[in-house]
């Protein structure tokens, strides 16, 4: 009997997958840990450190999906040699039906590349945003702690003070350079309190004596700040679902290699629901993926051709474009497997 299950076509598939899972979330946390040893030993510094931090919080986000997948599949795996084992299997399940499919649209594989291709380019569009960002913050900080350290100290004297109910604050400030004074506006990063002839401690920069700041306060620029937030939280967010988008798309390349293309007739409902007559015989229901291609774009209530290939969640449709244009690939994910095609799913 652990002969059978062990041979199992779906068995085997499902353990495959699950080994993919784990094996891609081990490698994630083994480069996490070398990021996390490279801080706490002082092996990084400086713009390394934010761009080492960045990437183990991203990095940490993808381990933690991939485990999930990885658990998800070993259960999937397991119901099936539970099923083996209680000596009443149900088949195989099939999301196309056997054999090759259309031998002559396997050429139209290679359009899978393609939005495979520009969610990678996202990906490292993405990644370096949030490098760039991590670098910026990491020179802004830098620029404060050395002007906090270097800069000349003197006492000011507080001008006028502004605190309004949101936001920070701002003082300005009269201090001397010299035998001259000058005056400055300080962005308060604290909730502390002036009052206009109120005595503060500044330092300036010898180099340039118009920046300053106080020992709690660092005046940065916000337009300078916005410099590397944005591109922050854009890398921030992007980069995973870009990497998330290419990873899929490379999935389903896998996946339709593997079944070929089977020619079938498709109806598309206007909220992206698929049901799809293959010409070999057979049915199934689909429903578009996670992605900005969805069937909704071919939504008709009269039957079209198509191609339908891959398997469970790794499904492709290729919708045949008029004019000369290459087919166009939507991601779908299977909602039945194949079904005889009395039993009608609409």
């Amino acid at each position: 009997m652990t002969t059978g299950i062990a041979s199992d076509d779906d068995v085997r598939r499902r353990r495959r997958t699950r080994n993919r899972f784990a094996g891609s979330c081990l490698a994630v946390v083994a480069v996490i840990g070398v990021l996390v040893a490279g801080a706490i030993t002082g092996g990084l510094d400086g713009t390394q450190l934010g761009v080492a931090v960045a990437l183990a919080i991203l990095l940490s986000a993808a381990a933690v999906l991939l485990a999930v997948e990885a658990i998800y599949w070993h259960r999937f795996a397991q119901a099936r040699a539970r099923e083996l084992a209680s000596g009443a299997p149900a088949p195989p399940q099939r999301w196309v039906p056997t054999g090759p499919g259309d031998v002559g649209a396997a050429a139209h594989l290679s359009r899978l590349r393609v939005p495979a291709g520009l969610a990678a380019a996202g990906t490292v569009a993405f990644l370096g945003l949030l490098i760039f960002s991590s670098a910026e913050f990491d020179r802004i900080t830098g620029e404060e702690r050395e002007l906090l350290e270097t800069g000349t100290r003197v006492t000011a004297t507080v001008v006028t003070a502004t605190q309004p109910r949101r936001g920070d604050g701002t003082i300005e400030v009269t201090y001397p350079v010299g035998d001259t004074r000058r005056a400055a506006l300080i962005e308060l990063d604290t909730t502390q309190r002036f009052q206009p002839y109120q005595q503060v401690l500044v330092i300036y920069d010898p180099a340039d004596p118009g920046r300053v700041r106080t020992l709690d306060d660092t005046n940065t620029d916000p337009v300078r700040l916005s410099m590397f937030v944005v591109p922050g939280l854009a890398g921030l967010a992007g980069t995973p679902v870009a990497a998330f988008a290419a990873v899929s798309w490379l999935r389903r390349y896998s996946s339709a290699r593997r079944t070929g293309w089977h020619p079938a007739s498709v109806v598309v409902t206007p909220v992206g629901r698929v049901f799809a007559s293959y010409a070999e015989g057979g049915e199934i229901e689909l429903s578009g993926g996670l992605s900005t291609r969805q069937p909704t774009r071919f939504e008709s209530a009269e039957r079209r051709p198509a191609w339908v290939g891959g398997e469970g969640t790794w499904m492709t449709v290729l919708f045949p474009r008029d004019g000369g244009k290459s087919p166009y690939a939507i991601p779908a994910r299977a909602s039945t497997p194949l079904l005889p095609t009395r039993h009608r799913t609409r």
